[in-house]
């Protein structure tokens, strides 16, 4: 009912090609999580919490086995991720906060057809309460300069100081930076390794995975020692005023942001580099090593891409041959200004898709994980 509400709508209509299908896909898959999520309280009341991020989590999962483009595969799990933002926004006490970070990874344009087609595809006793509020949704984003595009930040430390609520003002400029962290991610296989060697080579390494072999264990295990003595180099290092690159996967964003909040209290501005791995080169990485037999349905189970608001710059390095990509995704919808991509490191920051080799894409608990 949602994808046929969602083909009648004349903004659906208006727009290219690839966004069509990509709101279309985004309409089949954002309550795919809705049965495993699904449950009967006291009394008979059936919720489904934390659908949302579920089935954003299992619709990254599929895209990226079907071999869709990064860039198009996370606005769609972007989509599935917020899809019950328009209908709760009006009510909500952090009604900025939320559309500026929705504004850092999607549209809030393309959310908002989306939730009309989800509403329209509902039956329900009053539809004009529905309507009231996907127009407020559209009112707030419109008025905060931020329907068709990302709210634009003064600066890179104003953004990352208002998405980790060290400020409340998006529009006050806030400069300087001290030393700089390099936090890599990827899937294995990605070549983060290989990348830092080739671009990073005069930066300190903090190498995870041999801190993992000093200690003799795996990252299925629990980390709490390994990241103890990997956090006390990174404030020895940061202390002294030293930039340094953290080496592994970083899957999940509970783990990225404890290590980012870490440092940036020790006063450092964060880059995080992910490196987007194909399936061939995920499973041939794991195939060759017999001890990580099994790891790729964990792993994938848990794969969180990073998004632009939890550091102060944000890299996405797809390494995979421009003919191998898609092609049908404009630059224009994606989060790309101010990335703080640096020409130094031999990147222009002009690329795009079509460029070949650099895309710039729009809290721990213990025991702690590698991909926590």
């Amino acid at each position: 009912m949602v994808c046929e509400a969602m083909v009648g709508l004349d903004s659906w209509g208006r727009l290219d090609e690839t966004l069509r299908q990509d709101l279309f896909a985004s309409a089949l898959l954002h309550d795919a999580a809705k049965p495993e999520c699904t449950k009967v309280q006291a009394g008979g009341r059936v919720t489904s919490r934390g659908h949302a991020r579920r089935g954003a989590l299992l619709a990254r999962r599929l895209l990226w086995s079907d071999g869709v483009s990064a860039s198009r595969r996370e606005r769609i799990c972007a989509l599935v991720r917020h899809h019950m933002v328009p209908l709760y926004l009006r009510d909500s006490d952090h009604q900025e906060r939320q559309v500026l970070t929705i504004s850092q990874s999607l549209r809030c344009d393309l959310l908002g057809i989306l939730g009309r087609a989800d509403a329209d595809g509902r039956i329900c006793d009053d539809p004009q309460d529905l309507d009231d509020r996907h127009r407020a949704y559209e009112q707030i984003c419109s008025e905060l300069g931020c329907f068709e595009r990302a709210f634009d930040f003064p600066s890179a430390a104003t953004r990352f100081r208002y998405f980790h609520q060290l400020t409340d003002d998006p529009r006050a400029l806030v400069d300087g930076e001290g030393p700089r962290v390099v936090l890599m991610s990827g899937l294995p296989g990605a070549g983060k390794r290989r990348w830092v060697e080739r671009n990073l080579s005069d930066e300190p390494l903090l190498d995870i995975d041999a801190l993992r072999a000093k200690h003799g264990i795996t990252w299925r295990e629990n980390q709490g020692a390994v990241i103890s003595e990997a956090r006390g180099q990174a404030r020895e290092m940061l202390s002294r005023g030293q930039s340094f690159v953290w080496l592994d996967m970083n899957l999940g964003r509970q783990l990225r942001d404890h290590l980012i909040r870490l440092f940036a209290e020790l006063g450092a501005a964060v880059q995080l580099t992910y490196l987007e791995a194909s399936p061939e080169s995920v499973r041939s990485a794991l195939e060759a090593d017999k001890a990580r037999e099994g790891d790729l349905e964990l792993l994938l189970d848990h794969w969180e891409a990073p998004e632009a608001q939890e550091a102060h710059r944000l890299e996405v390095v797809d390494l995979e041959p421009a003919e191998k990509r898609d092609q049908g995704v404009g630059q224009d919808q994606g989060v790309e200004k101010d990335q703080g991509i640096d020409r130094d490191q031999g990147i222009e920051k002009d690329q795009g898709p079509a460029a070949g080799g650099l895309q710039t894409l729009s809290p721990v608990t213990e025991p702690v994980s590698a991909i926590s």
